[in-house]
């Protein structure tokens, strides 16, 4: 026997509780769930492409190392350009010029009063190298230096990973090389703060070891390094399947 449930973070348990990190207390108990599936999620993308977890620029001027730390938030690439100017010059002791290259995709950070190392290989806790296009490496002092790669404007994730936590009863499989109690890789298709409505095809079924009754559902979205993804308060909701012992 199947039994749907709509999960909404409008519903969750505690108001400090945040729309991507959520419990809900059912109000009628499941009894004798067999197994649980995600068939629809339809979730904002309203994340930040530049957030509190790739957001920091390590760097040194002569002996000296410092940290700039860039807003999190969503950028064009002039606005981009002018902030790390702005966070590098204010815990720095240096002028600083950077510019995204229209042409090739490339950043390059100038030092306008002297050199300067970048220190993305001593330094790798939230590093913004891989956003900037930089390599996790140290560099050699210099008054510039150039990104590798283009800057990711848009974030480095192309999914999100939805966890559904069911009395914390469900099998651990593997979804996109992610382990643990993920249902359903979802992929971010829609243009920024639209709407994402995907239904997994053929949905992935997670089988309770032993018939289990369930009375609360906490749910999590998460990248690839199994951090929480931030939605900045956007709306989440789910439907969630359970095959019930007849």
């Amino acid at each position: 026997m199947n039994h749907t449930v709509v999960i909404s973070s409008d519903d969750k348990y505690k108001n400090s509780e945040s729309t991507h990190d959520f419990t809900v207390k059912l109000d009628h108990r499941i009894d004798h769930a067999l197994s649980v599936s995600i068939i629809d999620v339809i979730i904002p993308n309203s994340m930040y492409a530049i957030n509190s977890s790739n957001n920091l620029i390590y760097f040194a001027e002569g002996g000296s190392t410092f940290t700039a730390t860039i807003t999190p938030g969503n950028y064009t690439r002039t606005e981009l350009e002018t902030e790390i100017d702005t966070q590098m010059a204010a815990v720095g002791a240096h002028t600083y010029s950077s510019s995204i290259s229209v042409i090739t995709g490339k950043c390059t950070i100038s030092d306008s009063t002297g050199n300067f190392t970048l220190e993305f290989a001593s330094n790798t806790t939230n590093s913004m190298a891989k956003i900037l296009g930089f390599t996790e490496t140290d560099t050699s002092s210099a008054s510039s230096h150039v990104g590798t790669n283009v800057v990711c404007l848009m974030g480095l994730d192309q999914y999100l990973y939805v966890e559904v936590d069911a009395n914390s009863d469900i099998s651990i499989s593997t979804v996109g090389n992610i382990q643990g109690k993920v249902m359903c890789a979802v992929p971010i298709v829609e243009n920024r703060y639209d709407y994402i409505h995907y239904q997994p095809t053929p949905p992935i079924v997670y089988k309770y070891t032993t018939p289990t009754n369930i009375h609360e559902i906490k749910v999590r979205i998460l990248n690839r390094q199994l951090q929480t993804v931030d939605i900045n308060g956007g709306r989440l909701s789910l439907v969630l399947n359970f095959v019930l012992l007849r």
